[in-house]
């Protein structure tokens, strides 16, 4: 039907997880479930007009919150969850960037919406990156434009 859908790998810790990358008029490439943001993970991320991607936790807030330290250290792995500043950190240095990002995958007890949104939008800023930053919900679906 015209689109061009392509899995690529992310790191994560569960059976072979996968990101996408969906070419058509537009390209949209959704990124969630990683630890962190690996060359092959950039290059497929790099060049979508929209771009769904984790912002899972703050890490302080993760540190500092009643999660044991077990599954602190898993979310906070190579293998876990990316964080607010890495998912930042990962759109700067992407070559081509995206129209809009959607921040996704929040953590309800590790994140909020506000601090995923400003976290992100002040490092863009602060590289003289600005892109529309919208959140989503866990509950809520989100139309794209």
């Amino acid at each position: 039907a015209g689109l061009r859908i392509t899995p690529f790998s992310v790191p994560h810790d569960a059976a072979d997880p996968v990101g996408y990358r969906i070419e058509g008029d537009s390209t949209v490439t959704v990124c969630t479930d990683l630890g962190f943001v690996t060359q092959s993970v950039a290059a497929s991320i790099d060049g979508a007009d929209v771009l769904v991607l984790e912002a899972n936790h703050d890490a302080e807030l993760l540190k500092n919150g009643r999660y044991p330290w077990p599954l602190k250290r898993r979310i906070l792995g190579n293998h876990g969850h990316l964080a607010n500043t890495d998912a930042a950190w990962a759109v700067a240095h992407l070559e081509r960037k995206p129209r809009d990002i959607f921040l996704a995958h929040l953590s309800q007890e590790n994140n909020r919406p506000d601090l995923a949104k400003d976290t992100v939008q002040n490092i863009l800023a602060q590289q003289g990156i600005k892109i529309p930053l919208h959140v989503t919900k866990q509950d809520e679906a989100v139309r794209l434009r």
